[in-house]
């Protein structure tokens, strides 16, 4: 009884202490719970204020980096825009040289080149995150693709890419009209210096009447393009009149294939044996091969001229003529209109002649000059007709 007596004092005793001593220090273990719970709230809610700022942050860049990339795309759509409508102005422009007998590919880069057309997602101005890599991953870039063939990484490298497929295209569109500009300023040189040659001028094409219209302005294009293209429209206007010109010219052979056997100029009669001027040349041929008209004009004259025997002279303009004679039949009457390569008559040998054979002359204002210079400049021309 003694010892559990003992015991349980102790017991008791120490039961008081701790109480005694928890009333004593409450306030005290209290303040320091709490103060621990307070540190442990500012930890957090300062990582947390941490983290708002940098979510803030990166949707701030995101924000900046989607206005960049709307504003690059829509200077994108732009520039397609004006190249549509430049290689609407290449097409028409191909189609008018070839109206000129210009044909002009080079390597394709130019009218066949592909178009560089942006997506539709991107067109609307507004992709997010893996919707806008997965949309311009799409873009057709076919000018602009890496040389390994691996696509470019991330939308601004894409649109980057992009934009350099845009420029190629522009400077390919610059270079294939500053190409027809070049051939055509080339043609119309070489028209010019034959024509010029045998004394024909060519007047700078005027507009007849008033002009007007109401104003529809184009889209601004590269001054380069711009200067292209009135260079190949001046080049066209002048290369369209001395075509003009030319066709109204005896470029042509009367008999295509026959042989000439007497030329312009001093030569011994045939049948005086003594040196005579001969006004025209003489092509031999089988008696009724088909005679042709050399260039279109008017009949002035079908029928017996003396020493031609029957004849045709045909008007084709500005006081140039051509006379086919010899002939023993006469195709047109005077006043028909011919056209070049058209049937005047056939070859004979009515008239001073000695054999079936055509005596062909040009003459300008009355006066012959050799037909020859007129069949040479043909065959320098053949194939710009």
């Amino acid at each position: 009884m003694a010892w559990t007596a003992c015991v349980g004092g102790l017991i008791f005793f120490s039961l008081y202490i701790t109480a005694t001593a928890y009333w004593v220090f409450r306030d005290d273990i209290l303040a320091a719970a709490i103060a621990r719970q307070s540190r442990i709230r500012f930890v957090y809610e300062d990582r947390i204020a941490e983290l708002r700022a940098q979510i803030d942050r990166i949707t701030s860049r995101q924000l900046v980096e989607q206005e960049a990339i709307d504003a690059k795309v829509q200077r994108l759509l732009g520039r397609q825009a004006a190249l549509d409508a430049r290689q609407d102005l290449l097409a028409d422009l191909d189609a008018i040289a070839r109206n000129v007998g210009i044909t002009l590919r080079g390597d394709g880069s130019a009218l066949n080149a592909s178009r560089a057309e942006l997506d539709p997602a991107i067109a609307g101005g507004r992709l997010r995150g893996s919707d806008k890599s997965a949309a311009l991953s799409d873009l057709p870039l076919r000018e602009s693709r890496l040389t390994d063939g691996t696509p470019p990484d991330g939308p601004d490298a894409r649109l980057s890419a992009l934009e350099t497929s845009l420029d190629r295209m522009e400077r390919q569109q610059a270079a294939y009209v500053a190409a027809v500009a070049a051939s055509i300023s080339a043609r119309a040189a070489h028209f010019n210096t034959v024509i010029s040659r045998l004394g024909h001028r060519v007047e700078p094409a005027t507009s007849a009447g008033g002009v007007g219209g109401p104003y529809l302005p184009v889209a601004e294009a590269p001054r380069s393009f711009r200067l292209g293209i009135a260079a190949v429209n001046d080049g066209i206007e002048q290369l369209t009149a001395l075509r003009a010109v030319a066709r109204q010219l005896p470029l042509r052979r009367p008999l295509p294939s026959a042989e000439v056997t007497s030329g312009f100029g001093t030569r011994l009669d045939p049948f005086f044996n003594r040196p005579s001027h001969h006004a025209g040349i003489d092509f031999r041929s089988d008696e009724g091969s088909a005679v042709h008209a050399t260039a279109a004009g008017t009949v002035t004259e079908a029928g017996d001229n003396g020493g031609y025997g029957l004849m045709v002279e045909i008007d084709h303009g500005n006081g140039l003529t051509t006379r086919y004679a010899h002939l023993p039949s006469i195709a047109v009457a005077p006043g028909d209109r011919v056209a070049t390569g058209a049937v005047v008559g056939h070859v004979g040998t009515t008239g001073r002649s000695t054999g079936p054979h055509l005596h062909y002359e040009v003459r300008i204002d009355g006066e012959p000059i050799d037909p020859m210079r007129y069949i040479r400049a043909g065959r320098e021309l053949r194939g710009l007709l």
